[in-house]
């Protein structure tokens, strides 16, 4: 489960505020954050958890699009 999962639960003690969504699906554990947290995220998962891969950032562009 994501709630064990150790970077998460890393993550979590040192970016709870960053931490927008959670979600496991099929053995993957996504983490969402805030976009102004990415680049101090990415930091401590590099420096702190010896992460050395990244695979995937993603991102969506509502530029012009009201909000609902």
């Amino acid at each position: 489960m994501a709630e064990n999962n150790r970077a998460v639960v890393k993550l979590k003690e040192k970016f709870a505020a960053s931490i927008i969504e959670v979600v496991e699906f099929r053995g993957e554990v996504t983490v969402t954050i805030k976009k102004e947290d990415l680049l101090a995220v990415l930091a401590f998962l590099k420096k702190s958890l010896q992460y050395n891969l990244l695979t995937d950032v993603t991102a969506i562009d509502y530029l012009g699009k009201k909000e609902e």
